[in-house]
């Protein structure tokens, strides 16, 4: 063996470093190998692209079919990706079947440099009103890691809406009495009213 306590210090992150190793025999021949390895002390990149941002609201129909994001490192290259969710509401970690994880748990996603996690399983288990952190981590092939969030809150509930002008069902109005406008209101707790559309038949 031969210590690398002195070495490790002089090491330089991204640099090649060749070992040759001479072994002398009593009687004075010599036979060299050689071995390489490379030091990376960088982290990869890792970043979330869907959800494309935090605060991003989702109901059942506009749930992506996969939660997708990238990754990069220049050195050592991109080792795996791994995706944990929390579930705000219960305070517990995606396991891979249900939210029973107390502490991070980071599931295997499809891909490196560009990457996917299945909602599949997880749409189900999703609770309406709570809003879920998404963290991937991603691994490169020296051991370092970065990680990276994105938020996301699941909707499932209709806005309330109602009608306020005219103020009741079968209200006649002649030319004169006719109001400048229609009116009413509209409101939702979770992700706010979008838009509020008038049909008239």
């Amino acid at each position: 063996t031969y210590s690398t306590a002195t070495l490790a210090s002089k090491l330089t992150d991204g640099d090649t470093y060749t070992i040759t190793a001479r072994a002398t025999d009593n009687a004075g021949n010599t036979q060299t190998t050689t071995r390489t390895f490379v030091y990376d002390t960088t982290p990869p990149t890792a970043a979330v692209t869907t959800p494309a941002a935090n605060g991003t609201f989702y109901n059942a129909a506009g749930l992506p079919a996969s939660l997708a994001g990238t990754s990069s490192d220049a050195t050592s290259g991109v080792a795996s990706v791994g995706v944990a969710i929390l579930d705000s509401g219960s305070g517990k970690y995606w396991g891979g079947t249900a939210f029973d994880q107390t502490t991070a748990t980071y599931n295997p996603a499809a891909g490196t440099t560009s990457w996917t996690y299945s909602t599949a399983t997880l749409a189900s288990k999703l609770t309406d009103g709570d809003t879920y952190t998404i963290t991937a981590r991603a691994t490169d092939n020296a051991g370092n890691t970065q990680t990276t969030t994105r938020t996301f809150t699941y909707d499932t509930t209709a806005p309330a809406v109602s009608v306020t002008t005219p103020g009741s069902n079968g209200t006649f109005y002649n030319a004169a009495g006719l109001p400048a406008t229609l009116g009413g209101t509209g409101s939702d707790a979770t992700s706010g009213v979008g838009s509020v559309g008038v049909a008239i038949l």
